[in-house]
């Protein structure tokens, strides 16, 4: 498990360190709110396609090996963003990039998966995801202000890392059913668990489109707004801020589901989420920003660590991996629609209705989540299952 953990940190700190100035680095070769949005939005649209793929794979007992293709096959991306120009291009590459990236995350999260505590486990996860968003976007806006290729070339170096700890991962094993019934679970998924995903797959396009408009969207707003104007490192210390939140929280609220259950938090964070978007084109200074950053970072701790644990307690463990492809549609169609819809709105009718637009979105999605959850709460296929049978699977 913790070896486990440290590649995660390795390969999403690659990641991180993009997040606070590739949306910048991109506006800067030229290009429109419009087309910056679309662009954005490609890296979701390699998520939509592949991650299926990743999904069947990973419950082949495949997590090891998709991990180690997107660490290994990670720099080459990150590094071809140095030579590439133009819409289609530019649209191409962030495509490849999420294509790649998901693979890995969803061989994390299905590993993950396998333990029988699976809110502490998920809340581990994202709580070294929120460590790399504490360390890298510092790193990377602080870089971006002597040369936006530095970015590139570190987190090309920090992937280069991840990929050689990849080898000595081990596949997890988990035997909660016997071989015959495995073959048969299989094959499809019972009427109640695909209920149970179809509902959780829709509420999470709610808090993932705030997600994707957070990370691509509000960085150009801050720097180019006349009223913020805030440069690459203070962006940088922006998402810095967010992960100060988020870490704390993710433990905090993952040990928490475990005791009082997970739809009274996820119904509070998604919120939290949605305050944190109505008070963005209020903001006049750095500071509100970094608070306004700092209550959609917490509301998000409570929605997404427990939303998988949720899912994960929801379906038999042999279809964990094709669970978690199946849920991360959602999540996918929320980062392909945020900044592709946010883009346009934001150039031709201004921010503030851009961030409203999608705070209202939020705000309906809050009340689906509080009918909804609870149903799916009341009948996990597998919890008590997972803790019975705790000694057999291999944490």
């Amino acid at each position: 498990m913790w070896l486990f953990l440290i590649v995660e940190f390795f390969r999403s700190l690659g990641w991180s360190i993009l997040t606070p100035i590739i949306s910048l680095f991109i506006r800067s070769l030229g290009v429109t709110m419009t087309e910056l949005g679309i662009i954005s939005g490609g890296n979701a649209f390699g998520f939509l396609f592949f991650e299926p793929l990743w999904g069947v794979l990973a419950d082949k007992r495949m997590k090891k090996k998709i991990l180690m293709f997107s660490c290994i096959t990670a720099p080459l991306t990150t590094l071809s963003f140095t030579m590439i120009r133009g819409f289609w291009p530019l649209f191409f590459g962030r495509f490849v990039q999420g294509a790649i990236f998901v693979g890995g995350a969803l061989a994390s999260e299905s590993m993950a998966a396998s333990s029988y505590r699976k809110g502490r486990s998920f809340g581990l996860l994202s709580s070294t995801r929120g460590l790399t968003h504490l360390i890298g976007p510092a790193l990377g806006g602080y870089l971006a202000e002597i040369d936006y290729m530095l970015p590139f070339y570190t987190s090309t170096i920090v992937s280069i890392v991840a990929a050689f700890l990849s080898v000595w991962v081990t596949e997890p094993r988990c035997v909660y059913e016997e071989k015959e019934q495995r073959k048969k679970r299989l094959i499809r998924l019972s009427k109640t668990e695909l209920k149970d995903l179809t509902v959780l797959c829709f509420l999470t396009i709610f808090s993932h489109l705030l997600t994707a408009i957070f990370s691509s969207i509000v960085p150009v707003y801050a720097y180019e707004s006349p009223d913020l104007s805030l440069t690459e490192l203070e962006i940088g210390l922006m998402f810095t801020t967010s992960s100060l939140a988020a870490i704390p929280s993710q433990l905090l609220f993952g040990e928490l589901s475990d005791r009082i259950g997970r739809s009274i938090l996820i119904t509070t964070g998604m919120a939290v989420d949605t305050l944190s978007f109505f008070l963005l084109p209020l903001v006049s200074d750095v500071h509100q920003l970094y608070l306004a950053a700092a209550l959609h970072s917490i509301g998000g701790a409570a929605v997404s660590p427990l939303m998988l644990a949720l899912l994960a307690e929801s379906v038999s463990p042999s279809l964990y991996g094709i669970a978690i492809a199946f849920y991360s549609i959602g999540i996918d169609l929320g980062l392909a629609l945020g900044p592709t819809v946010t883009g346009y709105i934001y150039q031709n009718y201004g921010p503030a209705l851009s961030f409203n637009t999608f705070a209202t979105l939020m705000a309906f999605g809050v009340v689906y989540a509080f009918v909804l959850l609870r149903k799916v709460e009341k009948h996990p296929t597998n919890h008590m299952e997972s803790i019975t049978t705790k000694k057999r699977c291999n944490k």
